[in-house]
């Protein structure tokens, strides 16, 4: 597949809403602007239905489906290795992924589940069929960003910077983008509070940073994830 081929996956409202560019293996693919949850979710099907995924990586968050060579269309399967041999009966198994969603140009929100599943077996076939079908859910839900969303106040960074934060390290007021903490009964935090008791993981990340919960919920908690992104 090429980038032509690519873009005519996609009606021409949700071409003009994205780039497509070939890098090595991948056509990958990213929103001009934001897309809204019913725009993401249909080009995350068309993208999952060629094979390809959504890659969350902060502002650099991109679709992708593969573009093989002709080199590579060609050559050789790769020799297979033996079978992983478990020595061990497998009682249960725990499978949790997470993506970041983009809210707006610059409001992301992390979103991740768990699945823990029953095997109670030491045949390797049955671990890794079971591996398979709990990503399979998982991803599933996470290829649904506007249930978990839903309702989640739309904040602004300014408003959030206005708060009273207090700094770790000096126990005094934090500056702009410091890490720092507030009582979650602040004056002026309710919708900064509300947003986190509607998030899955209780974390929210708008602008620069994340805020979560801590201390039982009795604080937020902010702290700067530029290095991540």
């Amino acid at each position: 597949m090429n980038v032509e081929q690519a873009k005519g996956l996609f009606v021409e409202a949700l071409r003009d809403l994205l780039t497509f560019e070939q890098q090595g293996e991948y056509i990958i693919i990213k929103p001009r602007q934001y897309l809204g949850s019913e725009n993401y979710g249909e080009v995350l099907r068309i993208v999952q239905a060629n094979k390809g995924e959504y890659v969350s990586a902060g502002k650099e968050s991109h679709f992708r489906i593969p573009a093989p060579t002709q080199e590579k269309a060609t050559a050789q399967l790769p020799e297979q290795k033996p079978p992983l041999s478990l020595h061990l009966k497998v009682a249960k198994l725990t499978v949790t992924l997470g993506t970041t969603i983009q809210q707006n140009e610059k409001e992301w929100i992390k979103q991740s589940y768990g699945l823990e599943v029953e095997v109670n077996s030491d045949d390797t076939d049955i671990v890794e069929k079971a591996r398979v079908e709990a990503e399979q859910i998982v991803q599933s839900w996470l290829a649904e960003p506007a249930l978990p969303t839903a309702g989640i106040p739309q904040i602004d960074t300014a408003e959030l910077n206005m708060l009273p934060w207090t700094n770790y390290q000096t126990k005094q007021p934090a500056k702009e983008g410091q890490a720092g903490w507030i009582f979650a009964n602040t004056k002026g935090a309710e919708e900064l509070v509300k947003a986190l008791n509607r998030s899955p993981d209780k974390k929210l990340v708008v602008g620069d940073c994340e805020y979560s919960f801590s201390g039982k919920e009795k604080f937020v908690s902010r702290k700067p994830i530029k290095a991540e992104r």
